[in-house]
């Protein structure tokens, strides 16, 4: 129920519909395809979300409200194991829990872009570009780092709703939302920051919103408090469990300092800094990933998109006090300070999975900004014509955009499984009753990304 002075976004006609269908199809194929070869190399982080969501299943860790590998609370590993329990206990049912993951993404994009510029073509582009982008692929297609965003985007479009609607019960369930997506994967706690930020922000370009929405603003945080629950209990109590990892890898760390000095061949602090800048800013056109999830020798986005996003960037610069604008600018210079500027070895892809539906925004408004100049250029008796031809073009350059993309994506990831995945994946295509033993020190069969994959066969070292 919307309360009074409630702003509306463009319907949705059956058109949007079916644009918005086509575009999550792609994607689906994108993300499915070969889902349990591509990539053929298992990491180990993989293989250690699997074998705790096996442990959770098999009751050997029955306490939800605690941590579990890598200090992950235990919630963060629930998709996992429903994912497992549904489609069978091996590497298809975990990856598949990803790919659930990637297309919420692009479902919870579409609609917070919708809902923020009030623009369905916005929004179809904005989804369009994410969807053909090769990391989201290869993200969506592991079970980790994708995790906490689908509850992150649609978290922040129920709020954008509320804000626009002044409708109470969307504070309520972004706050349900926001309280799970912070226990998954670490990267999604940056949304606290973003979230801080943005409310600042509205307080100097929209005060309104949060004059009239005070009661929303509360429900907000008595949902992320009800959705946290027992959890939040246990991390007061165990604090440094919780904030482990994520003091390990600041870039203010003294063995992280360290590393990063001998990396860059540089003597002081002052200079890392400047260095972890340079790289994090080329990463949409230059920057390779730092991580061995990934390790894609070649930018996050392709020369075909790259150059625009600057663009985009510039453009809602100098539109700041837009709220979308606005908002989008925060989401991303946040992103890139905590997830990538302040942090080891960047840019590491698994931490900025988050900013790449940002990035895709920038990008599109670009795109949507050329649009509109091309058809008010157009005689107004032929502008639906126009409108027609600009997305028979648009449809052309992403089927061909994703067509390309997976082709390079295929080729950098369909042969390249270190020696534990190929064990594991020649063991698993054995009988279940066959015993594999292994002979050396330390064991090579119970390594974690061999384990998983050879499951139920008995491993001996």
């Amino acid at each position: 129920v919307a309360g009074a002075n409630a702003e509306w976004s463009p319907h949705f006609r059956w058109w949007h519909i079916a644009i918005f269908l086509a575009i999550l199809t792609g994607s689906f194929w994108l993300r499915f395809n070969h889902l349990a070869d591509i990539p053929h190399d298992l990491h180990g982080d993989m293989a250690s979300m699997g074998i705790q969501a096996r442990g959770w299943l098999a009751g050997r860790q029955p306490n939800l409200f605690r941590e579990g590998w890598a200090n992950i609370p235990m919630v963060g590993f629930l998709p996992s194991a429903i994912f497992l329990s549904l489609f069978g206990n091996d590497l298809f049912a975990l990856n598949l829990s990803a790919v659930a993951g990637g297309m919420f993404t692009l479902a919870g994009l579409y609609l917070l872009v919708w809902r923020l510029f009030d623009s369905h073509r916005l929004a179809a582009l904005s989804t369009a570009v994410l969807a053909v982008n090769i990391p989201h692929i290869h993200f969506s297609r592991l079970a980790a780092y994708m995790d906490p965003w689908p509850f992150m985007l649609f978290a922040m479009f129920l709020l954008v709703d509320g804000l626009k609607a002044r409708r109470p019960q969307s504070f309520a369930l972004a706050g349900v939302l926001l309280g799970i997506g912070t226990q998954m994967y670490y990267s999604g706690r940056v949304i606290v920051v973003v979230l801080a930020a943005s409310l600042l922000y509205l307080l100097i370009v929209r005060p309104r919103w949060l004059r009239d929405n005070f009661l929303g603003l509360c429900l907000l945080l008595v949902g992320t408090l009800i959705a946290l629950g027992p959890s939040l209990l246990y991390f007061a109590d165990n604090w440094e469990a919780l904030a482990e990892r994520s003091r390990s890898v600041l870039v203010l760390y003294e063995p992280v300092m360290t590393h990063l000095q001998l990396k860059y061949g540089l003597d002081s602090t002052t200079a890392v800094i400047l260095e972890q800048i340079r790289r994090s800013l080329l990463m949409f056109n230059h920057s390779v990933d730092s991580s061995t999830q990934f390790g894609f020798k070649h930018p996050m986005f392709s020369s075909l998109f790259s150059p625009l996003i600057p663009l985009g960037f510039a453009y809602a610069l100098r539109r700041w006090r837009t709220p979308g604008l606005g908002l989008s600018l925060i989401w991303l210079l946040v992103l890139i300070l905590f997830g990538s500027v302040l942090t080891n070895n960047a840019p590491f892809w698994p931490r900025l999975v988050g900013v790449l539906p940002v990035a895709a925004v920038l990008f599109a408004l670009v795109l949507d900004r050329f649009w509109l100049v091309l058809v008010q250029l157009a005689p107004k008796s032929d502008r639906v014509s126009a409108t027609a031809v600009l997305g028979l073009m648009a449809s052309v350059l992403f089927i061909f955009a994703g067509q390309s993309n997976w082709a390079l994506y295929e080729q950098t990831v369909r042969q390249n499984a270190r020696p534990n995945a190929l064990v594991g994946r020649y063991l698993a295509a054995l009988p279940e009753h066959i015993a594999a033993c292994g002979f050396g020190s330390p064991g090579p069969l119970q390594v974690r990304e061999t384990a998983f994959l050879a499951w139920p066969r008995p491993l001996l070292d």
